[in-house]
């Protein structure tokens, strides 16, 4: 089967699915289209890339791994989850129902990110505008979003908001 996996490799998208409607190959088509053969056909396909899927959408194997073609086919590698969440409630919702977002794509194999306007870089610049005694309470009541990015960033240090914001300051 690899042979045939390698042959439908040129017929993958930028974010490594092959859909169906894609091959032009009558041959290829025919054997892809059934359904003991695409068994085989996929698993030569992670061994030479554990992100090449084959997408055919009467076809579901697995709902759960259907659902992570679909995703990797309209988003790539790389879903940014505010954006999904946001623009896609329902894509969101559906993910949920597997587990935790950040989870599931991970267990399936894909990056994902959030749309942060302030870095970590950024944060001590925008800290300069309020007083060096400032506490995190304060904090919160001036400035949310950079409050809750500090929460972010301190959680991801394994240290507390403060010891986290006293860091910053020196």
């Amino acid at each position: 089967m690899k042979p045939i996996a390698e042959r439908l490799t040129r017929y993958s998208n930028k974010n490594k699915v092959i859909h169906i409607d894609s091959i032009m190959d009558v041959g290829l088509r025919k054997l892809v289209e059934d359904r003991e053969i695409l068994k085989s056909v996929r698993s030569a396909l992670h061994l030479i890339d554990p992100n090449l899927e084959i997408l055919i959408p009467r076809q579901v194997d697995d709902t759960e791994k259907q659902f992570k073609r679909y995703l990797q086919h309209q988003f790539g590698l790389s879903i940014n989850l505010s954006e999904l969440k946001e623009k896609y409630p329902a894509k969101y919702r559906k993910i949920q129902r597997f587990g935790k977002p950040s989870e599931v794509l991970t267990r399936w194999g894909l990056a994902y990110h959030y749309s942060t306007t302030i870095r970590e870089s950024d944060i001590k610049k925008s800290l300069n505008k309020y007083p060096s005694h400032l506490d995190n309470i304060s904090l919160y009541k001036l400035n949310k979003k950079l409050y809750y990015a500090v929460k972010y960033y301190s959680s991801k240090k394994g240290i507390p908001v403060t010891e986290y914001l006293n860091s910053l300051r020196e």
